[in-house]
């Protein structure tokens, strides 16, 4: 009830109060520096199917597509 009291009787320093709150949190904000996304790299994959006597296309076909 205390706080209630303070604030009716004293408006504009709760309003300063205010203001302040607020023009602090939007510096902070402005200052804040999170990457939401960050930049992923990849590795590359490299599969190697051998199978002498086969044509590659069949190789690809028969044995690395599947």
């Amino acid at each position: 009830m205390k706080i209630v009291r303070f604030s009716v009787s004293r408006p504009v320093t709760v309003g300063m109060f205010t203001i302040a709150l607020v023009l602090f949190g939007a510096i902070s904000f402005k200052q804040l520096s999170i990457d939401l996304l960050p930049d992923i790299s990849y590795p590359p994959i490299t599969i190697r199917t051998e199978y002498s006597g086969n044509a590659p296309t069949e190789i690809e076909n028969l044995i690395t597509r599947p």
